[in-house]
Parts: structure tokens; C-alpha cells; sequence
């Protein structure tokens, strides 16, 4: 039972590639729409946002990776796996504050209008 970043993101990257159906795509955003565990990528974004993903949680592995949709952009993937003492608490803070600062630098990195 092993999940990477790069094999997670590439998961979500195939539903905008030419592998599933677009009834297959439509059916695999609305399952990951139905998460009720919202305390860790979700957490860190504005109440605007809506977010598709999959947690994880077991032993010292904390994770979560969606698809995050904003109306200022374009929809973006994040994938944020953790790992922790069992013992430990702030396991779900944690992702959610690297959700919050992955959103913010996105934001610093969008091109500046050059409307007067």
C-alpha cells in the first residue's frame, strides 16, 4: 500500500487526457465532489473554492489530493502527503495549511492585469 505525489498527480492528470469517457470523467469528478473528510486541503482555501479529492489517513501517512476550482482561475491539482508520528497531533492542520500557502503562491504567480 503505497501512493507517490508524482503517481497520485498523475492519476488526476488522466481525467483531462483521452483515457476515460467523458461520462467516465464526469462520474469520477462527482464521486471525489462527495468527500465528507473537508478538515484538510478544502480547509486551507477560501469558501469559494470547490474542491474533488481523496484522503488518505493510516499509521503515520496523512494525505489528501484533489482538484481545486476557483472562479478567479484555472482549475489546479495539489497533492500533499505527509508523513507523521502517530502520536502527534495537527496531522490535518498541517495539509491544510500547505493547501492554504499553495494557493497563495499561486495567486503572487498570476499574471498582473495591465488594465489602467
Amino acid at each position: 500500500n503505497e501512493a507517490t505525489a508524482d503517481g497520485l498527480l498523475r492519476l488526476l492528470s488522466a481525467i483531462r487526457g483521452d483515457f476515460l469517457t467523458p461520462e467516465s470523467k464526469r462520474e469520477v469528478i462527482r464521486i471525489l465532489l462527495e468527500q465528507r473528510f473537508n478538515s484538510m486541503i478544502p480547509a486551507g482555501l477560501p469558501p469559494h473554492a470547490t474542491v474533488a479529492h481523496k484522503t488518505g489517513e493510516i499509521s503515520t501517512a496523512c494525505h489528501d489530493i484533489g482538484i481545486i476550482y476557483l472562479p478567479e482561475r484555472e482549475p489546479y491539482i495539489a497533492a500533499i502527503l505527509t508523513e507523521f508520528d502517530p502520536e502527534r497531533e495537527g496531522r490535518r492542520e498541517t495539509v491544510a495549511a500547505i493547501s492554504e500557502a499553495i494557493y497563495r503562491s499561486l495567486l503572487e504567480t498570476e499574471p498582473k492585469s495591465n488594465e489602467d
